[in-house]
C-alpha cells in the first residue's frame, strides 16, 4: 500500500488525493474513455504529483495519450533490433 511507504503522508491527504482522483475519473470516464485509451488516462493520473490538484484537460489528455505512443513506439523498435540480432543478444 502506498501510505504504508510514504511516512509523512497524513491519512487525511491520502484520502483527498484519492477523492479528487475518484470524482474526476468517475464524473468524465464515459467522455474521456470515448476519445482516449485508458492507458492514456492511467498515464495521465499517475503522471500527477500527489500532493498537487489533478488538472484535467483535453490537452493533458492528449499529452499523456502521445507520451503512452511513444513508449509503446520505442518497445517495438527494441524488440525489432532484438530480433534482427538474432540468437547473440
Amino acid at each position: 500500500m502506498v501510505r504504508e511507504r510514504i511516512p509523512e503522508v497524513s491519512a487525511c491527504a491520502f484520502m483527498c488525493v484519492c477523492v479528487c482522483v475518484c470524482v474526476c475519473v468517475c464524473v468524465y470516464h464515459k467522455q474521456v474513455l470515448q476519445s482516449f485509451h485508458p492507458l492514456a488516462m492511467r498515464w495521465f493520473l499517475a503522471s500527477t504529483h500527489y500532493r498537487a490538484p489533478v488538472n484535467y484537460s483535453t490537452r493533458a489528455l492528449e499529452e499523456a495519450s502521445g507520451r503512452l505512443y511513444y513508449v509503446y513506439m520505442t518497445l517495438g523498435d527494441a524488440i525489432s533490433a532484438l530480433d534482427a540480432a538474432g540468437e547473440g543478444y
